[in-house]
């Protein structure tokens, strides 16, 4: 059984069979959709029932995806940058250990080769000597065991045979010596050779010589690899700061200040419910313009008039061009631009850009909503005064009398500019008052503590120093 929203067979749709909202703001929305499109608030109970709200359902999902989707995406960026970021600095350190690695076991087969051939070295060396010591001991041996058996056999006072015979018995031990000694010093040179390391046509020097271009090869891999991974996470940081940057171009600015628009927001609502207007936050909602979301605000009344509130907490030039585009995403016919202080604002509380554009500094946290409700009313007023069609006479009526409410408020604007000032220097004059009463105090206190000790135990009535 499927459930009451899921997607088609072919997954290329949503399927939509029962949904049921009870949510105010929707249904007071939906409201305005009966007739397929965006109008004024259909309240007949008949026409609510008949109505076909498929196109309000597919706008609201819409808009709902876009901002689901924009926020999703967020969080999935600096996820990946994160992952990204441990991966470079993973890598970087497995390439460092990598090559510190290799070129440690390239120092310890050298080490362990040069200490191999120093062994080999000194182990010839030392046969050498013994073979020597042999070879000189097994030679007289057989010189004096000849000299005994011709002895033995020729014997006499004066054998002539032996006599003859000694020179030749010396000089066969002394080639017999000689020539052992050059053959047992060209095996030694022969084996020393293949070992020695700085002679580059022996085995070993060969061999010492692979190994190290072959270390020499892996560090160089090693290096490009880190090089190349280098570059590709630039590459993707740089992506990713494109694709951060983009969202950010068309998603609400991050310089309005949410806490400061929630503020204006919580004002906004209840006087637009003292009007019976309707009042939306849309600083999220692309408007009549593609990909445009100018118009934090939008106050709609019962006839149709449209006045845009656009807010910042930040200093802004360009405002009536600002302004005018708001309008024309929101389809209004009056703008008001809301900031926190008068610095932001050109050193005014009130700035006048026409007859249907104001731009005003509002702190919702400590400002009273009186100004702000002029302001409403008055481009409420030029509002409602573009959307009426008939009565030309009342028309003109109605813009003088706009006109000299603008210059009132601003006449108002500049005297709560005064009332500020006072009110800060009033502040400045309580606070001096308290702390010079304070200072009085502490002086009495003291007078009273002095004569408290010289007066001993004799009691005193402190006089009340309090100051109105």
């Amino acid at each position: 059984m499927n459930p009451n929203v899921h997607f088609t067979d072919n997954n290329t749709a949503v399927t939509v069979e029962q949904l049921i909202l009870r949510d105010r703001d929707v249904l007071r929305e939906a409201q305005r959709w009966t007739s397929g499109l965006r109008g004024p608030i259909v309240d007949d109970a008949d026409s609510l029932a008949a109505a076909d709200l498929s196109a309000f359902i597919t706008e609201v999902v819409k808009c709902g995806a876009v901002a689901l989707a924009a926020t999703g995406q967020a969080s999935d960026a600096k996820e990946l940058e994160r992952m990204v970021a441990e991966v470079g600095e993973k890598a970087a350190a497995s390439a460092a250990r990598a090559a510190e690695l290799t070129g440690q076991a390239a120092k310890d087969a050298s080490a362990v080769m040069t200490k191999t051939v120093d062994s080999a070295k000194k182990a010839l060396a030392e046969a050498d000597a013994n073979y020597r010591k042999e070879m000189a001991a097994t030679v007289n041996t057989a010189t004096v065991n000849i000299t005994d058996q011709v002895n033995r056999l020729f014997g006499g006072s004066d054998p002539e045979l032996v006599a003859r015979l000694k020179p030749v018995l010396e000089q066969f031990s002394a080639e017999l010596s000689i020539k052992a000694t050059a053959g047992t010093q060209d095996l030694i040179a022969t084996a020393t050779k293949q070992f020695d390391l700085n002679d580059p046509t022996s085995p070993i020097a060969k061999h010492t010589a692979a190994l190290d271009a072959r270390q020499l090869a892996m560090s160089d891999l090693l290096m490009a690899n880190h090089a190349d991974l280098a570059k590709r996470f630039e590459e993707m940081t740089a992506a990713l700061k494109v694709r951060e940057a983009k969202a950010a171009l068309i998603s609400v600015t991050p310089r309005k200040g949410e806490p400061f628009a929630a503020g204006i927001h919580q004002f906004m609502e209840p006087i637009a419910a003292g009007l019976g207007d309707e009042y939306y936050d849309t600083g999220a909602m692309v408007g009549a313009l593609p990909r445009c979301k100018k118009g934090d605000g939008l106050l709609t009344t019962a006839e149709g008039a449209r006045v845009v509130i656009e807010m910042t907490d930040s200093p802004r030039s360009g405002w009536l061009d600002y302004l005018v585009e708001a309008e024309r995403n929101r389809q209004a016919a009056a703008s008001l631009g809301i900031v926190r202080s008068p610095e932001q604002n050109g050193g005014e509380v009130l700035r006048v850009l026409g007859p249907r554009r104001v731009v005003l500094a509002f702190d919702p946290d400590t400002d009273e909503p009186d100004l702000l409700r002029a302001c409403v009313l008055l481009m409420r007023a030029a509002s409602a005064m573009v959307v009426a069609r008939g009565g030309g006479e009342q028309l003109v009526t109605a813009a003088e009398k706009v006109q000299s409410a603008l210059s009132k408020l601003e006449k108002l604007a500049t005297a709560k500019k005064s009332a500020d000032v006072i009110r800060r220097e009033a502040t400045k004059i309580d606070k001096t008052v308290t702390d010079f009463a304070t200072e009085v105090e502490l002086v009495l206190a003291e007078a009273v503590t002095a004569l408290t000790i010289s007066a001993g135990p004799t009691p005193l009535t402190v006089v009340n120093t309090d100051v109105a």
